[in-house]
């Protein structure tokens, strides 16, 4: 409670970081509590090393929904290993979590699917990326596969850059409002596949495919279905290709 605390409390000698704001609940003991009793406050996770701060955000936060994050930055790769541990700690939530955005290196995936597949009935974001936005020509990149239900009810908004999106099987997002693909570096879906993902998107508002119909046109797509592609609620459509010519 003496000067030190209250030079914290004013944040003249918080550190950095996503979770500097935690120095507030050591000001004093009545501070402390109402830290405590308020679990929106503890509810934004940032994956760090620290599983122990990951278990005591998860526990402090109580029922409420979450909002999870890497904190990884521009860098081609990690500067140190992935704290995987912590992640898979707070995927295990996966229930109550309200949105991912991870930056997260393609071979690591695998470990963390499994948790991916339970259930997500208030997941609303999804945004998987690699740390350098962009794909390190690997032997195969990893299909996105999210909930273990055929359609995720509450997911209205999807970014995935350089990891694959499940054309073939669309329905578990058959309610996004945004959809977001760079497909940039990647093997190229058939004009056929894209066609029916969007057969099957009804609902959005803003479509964004980056090299996803490489060599492809508009007219091509048309075609690719027999009947037309309802797209009536749509207010923002980017297309980008080397070859894309649209009409």
């Amino acid at each position: 409670d003496g000067p030190q605390s209250n030079a914290i409390a004013c944040g003249r000698q918080s550190p950095c970081g996503p979770y500097a704001w935690i120095r507030v609940s050591h000001v004093c003991q009545q501070w402390r509590a109402v830290c405590l009793a308020c679990p929106l406050l503890w509810s934004s996770i940032t994956i760090t090393h620290r599983t122990d701060l990951m278990q005591a955000m998860l526990e402090r936060s109580r029922k409420v929904p979450l909002d999870v994050r890497s904190s990884v930055g521009t860098a081609c790769f990690l500067s140190r290993p992935f704290p995987m541990k912590s992640l898979r700690l707070v995927l295990s939530e996966l229930h109550r979590i309200r949105s991912v955005r991870l930056a997260l290196n393609w071979w690591m995936y695998d470990d963390i699917v499994g948790l991916l597949e339970r259930p997500a009935p208030c997941l609303r974001t999804f945004h998987l990326t690699t740390p350098n936005g962009g794909y390190d020509g690997g032997l195969r990149c990893p299909v996105v596969s999210v909930g273990n239900q055929e359609e995720l009810p509450q997911l209205e908004e999807l970014y995935l850059n350089c990891y694959t999106f499940p054309w073939s099987d669309p329905l578990p997002f058959r309610n996004l409002k945004s959809l977001e693909i760079d497909n940039r570096g990647l093997r190229k879906p058939s004009i056929e596949e894209v066609a029916y993902t969007l057969g099957h998107m009804p609902f959005l508002v803003d479509l964004a495919l980056y090299g996803v119909l490489y060599g492809g046109t508009t007219q091509l797509l048309a075609r690719a279905r027999p009947d037309v592609i309802k797209l009536d609620r749509l207010e923002q459509l980017t297309l980008s290709g080397d070859t894309l010519a649209c009409s």
